[in-house]
């Protein structure tokens, strides 16, 4: 339930980004790495301090950043 949440959530702003050209999609692969780091420091922030609990929060998250970029690839406007 949560998930779909910020599925919802996540998409609906990066897809308003890309249609109002503020991020492309070029530059969202190029800051994948960042991303990566985002979501574990996420996980340590939300989470207890267990790495196992840390992880498994971290790995929603950045699979929600790879099915909108993905997405993405569709949505951006075309120059």
């Amino acid at each position: 339930m949560i998930v779909l949440f910020e599925l919802a959530v996540w998409l609906a702003l990066l897809l308003a980004l890309l249609k109002f050209g503020v991020i492309s999609h070029r530059r969202l692969r190029r800051l994948r790495w960042l991303m990566i780091l985002i979501c574990l420091w996420l996980g340590a922030l939300l989470t207890t301090p267990e790495v196992l609990t840390q992880v498994v929060m971290a790995i929603p998250l950045y699979l929600l950043y790879e099915f909108s970029l993905r997405l993405s690839q569709n949505w951006a406007p075309k120059i």
